[in-house]
């Protein structure tokens, strides 16, 4: 029996008609019964979750979705998504680039080689980058403009923070960014109406 290598990719037909992205943090604040003074606390955890609906579909294509729920075996098997409606960057970057420096867990800011000299707005704000592929692919977000150097390499803040260590020529990816997920709930499942139209929707969280 053939097993199914994991992070799989979803179905590209129809496409994704609604997603609800969140970045969901351990941020616990306490307060004090008597002053009211307030102490926020900060963990590491920080992960992407989505909600994801389908538009209706026909057999012909609810069959892949349904074989890809199949072969996720509930919340065994992971994924890879991204925003669908940013598969574009904003900033002149185009392509893959590499890691132009070492980084290491918890690091906010990144460097990264994506061209061959001086580009102006080469990451835009509010781009997604995936940093590595496969079952390593993490998925962040541009929190600044970054302008690439001499060399092409832009230093650039993200979010959320590194959650693993990265090295030198890794793999950066700026169009068509993506994370590793998988989902909320082990059960999965679709419906359909007396016109054979399937509805699918989703929860899924960034799986580390």
């Amino acid at each position: 029996m053939a097993v199914p290598v994991y992070p799989l990719d979803l179905p590209t037909t129809p496409g994704i008609r609604r997603v609800t992205w969140q970045i969901k943090r351990a941020t616990p604040v306490s307060e004090s019964p008597f002053t009211g003074a307030q102490q926020a606390l900060e963990f590491d955890y920080a992960l992407w979750t989505a909600s994801v609906e389908l538009p209706p579909m026909k057999r012909e294509d609810a069959a892949a979705w349904q074989a890809f729920f199949m072969q996720i075996r509930g919340r065994r098997g992971t994924f890879l998504l991204g925003d669908p409606d940013a598969k574009e960057s904003r900033g002149a970057g185009t392509g893959d680039g590499t890691m132009a420096e070492d980084a290491s867990v918890g690091d906010l800011v990144i460097k990264i080689g994506i061209a061959s000299g001086n580009v102006a707005g080469a990451i835009k704000t509010g781009d997604y980058i995936q940093i590595n592929e496969g079952a390593r692919a993490r998925l962040h977000m541009a929190m600044s403009d970054a302008d690439t150097d001499t060399s092409g390499v832009a230093e650039v803040n993200i979010e959320p923070a590194l959650k693993e260590d990265v090295s030198v020529a890794d793999t950066v990816i700026l169009q068509g960014a993506k994370g590793v997920f998988r989902l909320d709930e082990a059960t999965q499942g679709w419906d359909a109406d007396l016109n054979s139209l399937y509805g699918f929707s989703f929860s899924c969280k960034e799986a580390t």
